[in-house]
């Protein structure tokens, strides 16, 4: 059995956030000095353990916001990043989809839910027992660890494309102990970059139904009443009414419906 731990973290405007909190803080904060694609792994050796820590763009704060998951195992190293690449994104997407820590806001950005991010301990832990059964049931493509490189700093790092291939990024682990690997391409699923476009497109539309119904509110205050100037203001409500339903359903139920491969 693959013993492994696991963090979460979260870089946004409003400041540094870290599920379980300790020394590891300041060594996850140094890797969003080098994060400027929309996701990466840093794989990080020292000295007989391995950080994998993969690290996601968030779309709200203008873009400048990050989520970020490490986990970190003993003596042992994936032979495949690709396949670990894989697994930790059907894991944010999961997280996503669940609309608990993270959410898709009306904008169609993906978000952090507002609340104190340690409120979320008992699901953070609910997400590493998912992770550490989804690392042992791929076991097979774990070997052990190899000999770091004492003649290069700890911190000593290269920046490479997840597009390269695992034999080059294993190559150069035998010359650097921190990789920072980058990934631009198919991020996120089409179910969750749908689901985004139909949450904005509603909340357009509500707004501009909102505007409408501010405006004919003005004018039916400046005439006696009418039946056809209620009757329309009641329908353009009732329209309303329909919209604000459907988006808190593809806000609140959609997500959950999800089919994450």
């Amino acid at each position: 059995m693959i013993n492994c731990s696991t963090y979460f973290f979260e870089g946004v405007k409003r400041g540094y956030y870290q599920y379980p909190l300790d020394s590891l803080s300041e060594q996850f904060k140094s890797y969003q000095d080098h994060f400027n694609c929309d996701s990466q792994i840093v794989v990080h050796r020292h000295p007989n353990l391995v950080y994998y820590t993969y690290m996601r763009k968030l779309s709200s704060d203008n873009g400048n916001g990050c989520f970020g998951i490490s986990i970190v195992i003993n003596g042992l190293e994936t032979s495949s990043i690709k396949s670990l690449f894989r697994l930790f994104e059907r894991v944010f997407q999961s997280i996503v989809s669940e609309g608990i820590i993270l959410t898709i806001d009306a904008s169609g950005n993906i978000a952090p839910k507002e609340a104190q991010f340690a409120s979320f301990a008992k699901h953070f832990d609910q997400i590493s027992d998912n992770i550490s059964s989804l690392i042992n049931a791929g076991r097979s493509s774990f070997v052990p660890m190899m000999p770091v490189n004492y003649s290069a700093s700890w911190d000593d790092y290269v920046c490479l494309s997840l597009s390269e291939g695992d034999s080059t990024l294993k190559e150069r682990l035998t010359q650097f102990n921190v990789l920072y690997i980058t990934n631009n391409n198919e991020t996120s699923s089409p179910e969750l970059n749908g689901l985004a476009v139909r949450i904005k497109n509603l909340s357009e539309q509500l707004e501009y139904l909102k505007e409408r119904n501010q405006e004919l509110e003005k004018k039916l205050s400046g005439h006696d009443s009418s039946t056809s100037w209620k009757s329309f203001s009641f329908s353009l409500l009732a329209i309303l009414v329909v919209l604000v339903l459907g988006l808190v359903y593809c806000i609140n139920c959609g997500l959950l419906s999800l089919n994450i491969p």
